[in-house]
């Protein structure tokens, strides 16, 4: 299930927050996006597009643009010095995959969220530090940085490094933040 929903009302990163955080309780969502530039929302996965259209009529003026079956994603150009960070969690229901998308939510800049239970990854884009969301991430679940890479590395075709397969962030290995207290 896709619904692309526009939202007159949305003005700035505040507004969009909202309307992603409201997206995100809404069951079944898998994937949710917010284009500033056209006011657009984007969810995807398994769930009542009456519900989410209720929730965010509660904070917004609500148009429904399209609502399909098909499931395929809208396509936002990546702006320079954006950042896509996915990671590995340890997700065991539906309350932990709102509880993970709510704490990206919260992340400064980021515009777009996906989640996918089978595999336990979340993939977050926008303007952060992809350290940011292993960090708020790690108080709540086991996490690994699967990759991580800007809208300039795929635009040169390659992940100078920001490809982080394999670094497990909650261990001791050279290289790793320490935390001191």
């Amino acid at each position: 299930m896709e619904a692309i929903l526009k939202l007159p009302d949305l003005r700035n990163r505040n507004d969009r927050q909202k309307a992603m955080e409201t997206s995100s309780r809404v069951s079944g969502i898998d994937y949710i996006s917010v284009n500033m530039e056209d006011r657009v929302l984007t969810a995807t996965g398994d769930f009542d597009p009456i519900q989410l259209l209720e929730k965010l009529k509660q904070l917004f003026s609500v148009k429904i643009v399209q609502i399909s079956t098909q499931g395929k994603f809208q396509r936002i150009r990546p702006a320079a010095g954006d950042t896509e960070a996915t990671v590995k969690l340890n997700l065991h229901d539906e309350k932990d995959k709102q509880k993970a998308m709510k704490i990206v939510l919260f992340i400064p800049g980021v515009y777009r969220i996906r989640v996918n239970m089978k595999d336990g990854k979340l993939s977050a884009k926008g303007n952060f530090e992809s350290t940011i969301v292993v960090d708020e991430l790690k108080k709540h679940f086991a996490v690994k940085l699967l990759s991580a890479s800007t809208a300039e590395d795929e635009k040169k075709g390659n992940n100078h490094g920001g490809n982080k397969k394999g670094n497990n962030h909650g261990g001791n290995k050279k290289g790793d933040r320490l935390k001191h207290n």
